[in-house]
């Protein structure tokens, strides 16, 4: 009796020195986001909600990183505490989290359109842009002051109707401060991921520094995901969260089975912020980060 007692507890301590750290902003510094949520009301969802899936993503990006959200009644604001955390590189995780795989128009297609060349035209004429030599992307290489001109010229020239009606543009964001500008062909053929995933895992690559992230869809999705590629091979096609590019893969050949393969990529986060929205339900509500404050870790 006394031996099996002293295993129970031998095990008890082992379990609880295994389990991961929990952060705390006053131990170990983080992140505090600033934030306006709007649509609660309208979508039924509720601030405890939003922590939840909040704490479910964060499962799968940065264990041990729990979220608490406060209410600012004076200016009706949240403040999301994320301790922890050594990134301000945070709004991915406040996306809905709406995922799709869509084809895109390449540069040299939308220029031999009579309105894609409109699109360019004013580009050039309100800021000196430098058109990208990759025929996959409209721009590439923008820092954040040319993406607001852009999408002011892209807002004037939607209110003119210079567009096709199943053109839409996206932005992908490079390392934070650089973005590349797609163009989205939003048709029947894209494929709501939220609706056909089934499983995700991300596995080492064959060099240590690519990582892979393998999906695989229901049957549903697989049989469009077969349809999908077999139109696109030798073409990108782009997998986007909130209409925002996470990953850009080429397609080298029709792809059955429903089973994804995303290689060849630096980005290890977002894959893993893939992971972590494919695992978690979409959030409703409307999160604007107004400001994010570091807190420095204490020096003892």
């Amino acid at each position: 009796m006394r031996k099996s007692l002293f295993l129970i507890i031998v095990l008890l301590a082992f379990l609880t020195s295994c389990q991961k750290k929990m952060y705390t902003l006053e131990e170990d510094g983080g992140v505090v986001a600033k934030c306006r949520i709007t649509g609660m009301e309208e979508h039924g969802e509720s601030i405890e909600q939003i922590d939840s899936i909040l704490t479910l993503r964060l499962k799968h990006v940065a264990p041990g990183v729990i979220p608490t959200i406060r209410y600012n009644e004076p200016d009706s604001t949240y403040a999301i505490e994320l301790p922890g955390l050594k990134t301000e590189r945070i709004a991915p995780l406040f996306a809905h989290g709406n995922m799709t795989i869509s084809e895109i128009y390449t540069y040299p297609e939308v220029v031999q359109m009579e309105v894609g060349m409109n699109l360019v035209d004013s580009i050039r004429y309100y800021y000196t842009l430098e058109m990208t030599l990759n025929p996959s992307l409209l721009l590439s290489n923008i820092n954040e002051v040319a993406v607001a001109t852009v999408d002011s010229i892209i807002g004037v020239n939607r209110e003119r109707a210079n567009f096709p009606e199943d053109i839409k543009f996206a932005w992908e964001y490079v390392d934070g401060e650089r973005a590349n500008l797609y163009m989205l062909r939003d048709t029947d053929a894209n494929i709501n991921i939220n609706r056909t995933f089934k499983k995700s895992a991300i596995k080492p690559g064959i060099e240590d520094r690519y990582d892979q992230m393998d999906i695989t869809l229901n049957d549903e999705g697989a049989e469009q995901f077969y349809d999908l590629t077999k139109k696109n091979i030798g073409r990108i096609l782009v997998i986007c969260v909130d209409n925002t590019v996470l990953l850009a893969p080429m397609v080298y050949s029709e792809i059955e089975g429903g089973q994804i393969t995303i290689s060849g990529t630096r980005s290890k986060s977002g894959l893993m912020l893939l992971n972590s929205l494919l695992y978690s339900p979409i959030i409703k509500s409307d999160i604007e980060i107004l400001a994010t404050t570091i807190v420095d870790k204490p020096n003892i």
